[in-house]
């Protein structure tokens, strides 16, 4: 199971659930359901973006979003292209006309994992799937190879 962001949580939630039927998983950015996540200087932005999309303006809720998640709190506008933007805004823009869940996402640790491995791809944010997705899948083979086949 691959899964970036809420999309890890869900990968997480369907291992534990059945377990036989996940050999590996590859966690991008990923929360655990039931772990509040403790990064205080998110918390502003999260308001904001929780702002907007109580007034309505959902473009300005993936504005944030976008900023704080995509291009990265460390970065300028400049670090990702106009076409991830583009892709990304409509990915949220969607998600938002279908209603959001209230989330917390903490950031789990590969420590005391079995065979567990952290790679960071440096120069991204939090979808590096997204940014670097050639660099990403070489990643995620490459550990596949090492978990094995199924049996």
């Amino acid at each position: 199971m691959v899964g970036a962001s809420l999309g890890g949580r869900a990968a997480v939630d369907l291992a534990l659930a059945v377990p036989e039927r996940v050999r590996a998983l590859v966690l991008v950015g990923s929360g655990l359901a039931g772990h509040p996540f403790q990064e205080p200087a998110l918390f502003e932005l999260w308001d904001r973006s929780e702002g907007a999309i109580e007034r309505g303006d959902h473009l300005e809720a993936a504005r944030v979003e976008l900023d704080t998640w995509v291009v990265g709190m460390d970065r300028g506008p400049s670090a990702v292209t106009p076409e991830l933007r583009r892709r990304v805004e409509a990915m949220l823009l969607a998600a938002y006309a279908h209603g959001e869940a209230d989330l917390e996402e903490p950031d789990p640790a590969a420590a005391g994992i079995p065979r567990a491995e952290r790679v960071v791809l440096g120069g991204t944010a939090h979808l590096p799937n997204m940014e670097r997705p050639e660099e990403f899948n070489r990643v995620v083979l490459e550990f596949l190879a090492k978990v094995g086949p199924a049996p």
